[in-house]
C-alpha cells in the first residue's frame, strides 16, 4: 500500500543557445526506481511547471520505508518542438528531485532549472 508524497515543483526554462526561449517543448520526467512519470510542455515564454515527488531532508521519511533523508532521483529531458529541424536536443539529466515544499499553484515557491539546446532557432 502506497501513501501520498509531500509534493514539490521545478520551473523549467527551455531556451536555445543564444538564449532565445523555445516554445512547445515536452517536458518529460520518469522516476529513477519508482514509476513517476510526468509531461508538460513549455510556453511562449520557453517556462513549463513540473510537480514531482519531494525528496526527504532533516530526518523525515515520506514513503514510510524506515530510511530518511532520502533523495528520489527522476530523468528529466526536454524534447525539441515538433516540426523544428533546426535546434539540436538539450541533454538528457538525472536529478533528485528538490526537498523544499512548492507547487505550481505557486510558482515562486518552484526551484528553477533550465535546458539549452545546443544550436539557435534562427
Amino acid at each position: 500500500v502506497g501513501q501520498p508524497i509531500p509534493k514539490t515543483c521545478w520551473m523549467v526554462n527551455v531556451v536555445d543557445n543564444c538564449g532565445n526561449p523555445v516554445f512547445g517543448s515536452q517536458i518529460s520526467v520518469t522516476g529513477v526506481n519508482h514509476g513517476y512519470h510526468y509531461n508538460e510542455i513549455s510556453d511562449f515564454n520557453g517556462r513549463a511547471c513540473v510537480e514531482v515527488g519531494r525528496s526527504e531532508s532533516n530526518g523525515l521519511d515520506f514513503d514510510g520505508d524506515g530510511l530518511s533523508n532520502e533523495r528520489f532521483d527522476v530523468k528529466i529531458r526536454a524534447k525539441k518542438p515538433l516540426g523544428d529541424r533546426r535546434l539540436t536536443a538539450a541533454s538528457d539529466r538525472i536529478e533528485s528531485t528538490p526537498s523544499i515544499e512548492g507547487d505550481c499553484n505557486t510558482p515562486s515557491s518552484c526551484e528553477e532549472i533550465t535546458f539549452t539546446f545546443q544550436n539557435c532557432q534562427n
